[in-house]
C-alpha cells in the first residue's frame, strides 16, 4: 500500500496529511508562513507520492526535501488526470483547491448530486453532478472578509471578529448585527444554491468556518474537515491504480 502526502496550501493555513491508501494516518495544519514546521512534519514520513493544491504559491523547500527522497511534489491543476470531468469554460483559471474539494465530495458520495461548500477566507459553492461532473460554482467573501469589509468601507462600523458573539436571527447591538449579517448571509446563500439542485442532493461543507456553519442548518449537512486533502488523495490513488491490460 502506497503512502501519500497531500498538501492543501491556503492563504492562512496549510494542511498536510499522510495517507495509506484511503486511510488517513495523520493530518496537521500549519501557519502558511511556517515552512520549517511543514518540512519537519514531512521529514518524519517515508512517502511514495505527494500532491499539492495551492492558492498561496509553491513550497520549494518542501519540494526539495521530497526530491531528496526520490519523490516529486506534484501540483494539482486542470491538466491533472482526474476521476471527475470538469464543465468549466476556463479550467486554467479554476482554483486547484476547488477541484480537490469537488473530487473529495465525489470520493465521499459517488453517484449523487452534491453542493460543495468550502467556507474559508472566501466561501465557494460548487455543484458536483451525480454523473461525476464539476458543473460550475460561485465564489463569495467568507465570514471574516465580510466583517473586515464592513469596517473598512464604512465610517462608523467597528472592527468585529466572528468569535465575539454567537449568531442569532436578529442583532440587538451593532456588533451582533454585523456577525449575524456575515454568518446568516452565508447560510442563506447555501439555501439558495441548494434550491437549484435536485431534491435528493447532499450538502458537504468544509473550511475553517465549516463546522460552526454546519451546526446552524435545520437539515442534514455533512461536515468534512479534510475534504480537500481527501480529494487530493483520491486523485493520487486514481492516477496510480493498476492498468487493466
Amino acid at each position: 500500500m502506497s503512502i501519500n502526502l497531500t498538501i492543501d496550501r491556503g492563504n492562512t493555513l496549510t494542511k498536510l496529511a499522510v495517507w495509506s491508501g484511503n486511510e488517513l494516518l495523520m493530518a496537521e495544519a500549519f501557519e502558511s508562513t511556517d515552512v520549517d514546521a511543514m518540512a519537519s512534519f514531512a521529514a518524519d514520513y517515508e512517502v511514495d507520492n505527494a500532491l499539492m493544491c495551492s492558492v498561496a504559491g509553491p513550497l520549494p523547500r518542501l519540494a526539495a526535501l521530497l526530491a531528496a527522497k526520490g519523490v516529486e511534489l506534484e501540483e494539482l491543476s486542470a491538466e491533472t488526470s482526474l476521476p471527475i470531468t470538469i464543465d468549466y469554460e476556463t479550467p486554467s483559471t479554476l482554483g486547484s483547491d476547488r477541484i480537490a474539494a469537488v473530487v473529495g465530495a465525489w470520493a465521499m458520495m459517488p453517484g449523487r448530486d452534491v453542493l460543495v461548500v468550502d467556507a474559508g477566507t472566501a466561501v465557494t459553492y460548487e455543484h458536483l453532478t451525480a454523473a461525476g461532473c464539476f458543473a460550475g460554482g460561485n465564489i463569495a467573501p467568507g465570514v471574516d472578509m465580510r466583517l473586515r469589509a464592513l469596517h473598512a468601507f464604512t465610517k462608523r462600523l467597528p472592527e468585529v471578529a466572528a468569535s465575539e458573539t454567537a449568531p442569532t436571527d436578529w442583532g440587538l447591538n451593532t456588533r451582533q448585527a454585523m456577525v449575524n449579517g456575515a454568518v446568516n448571509g452565508i447560510l442563506a446563500e447555501t439555501l439558495y444554491y441548494r434550491s437549484l439542485l435536485p431534491p435528493a442532493s447532499a450538502i458537504v461543507i468544509t473550511g475553517g468556518d465549516g463546522e460552526s456553519l454546519a451546526s446552524r442548518f435545520e437539515f442534514r449537512v455533512f461536515y468534512e474537515p479534510h475534504l480537500v486533502t481527501l480529494g487530493l488523495n483520491a486523485i493520487i490513488n486514481f492516477n496510480n491504480q493498476p492498468l487493466n491490460i
